[in-house]
């Protein structure tokens, strides 16, 4: 079981940086990128 875990998180490891850049990749080449810049997550008000 440990070697498992240790396997899939080596996998991980490894691959974050490749699928950092093709998501960068793929958000330059349809023009998109979506923030959430005027929304608000708070659950409370104070207004």
């Amino acid at each position: 079981m440990l070697a498992q875990f240790l396997a899939k998180v080596g996998v991980e490891v490894v691959l974050t940086p490749v699928t950092y850049r093709v998501v960068a990749w793929l958000k330059h080449a349809e023009r998109e990128d979506y923030y959430d810049r005027d929304t608000n997550f708070n659950p409370f008000r104070l207004q």
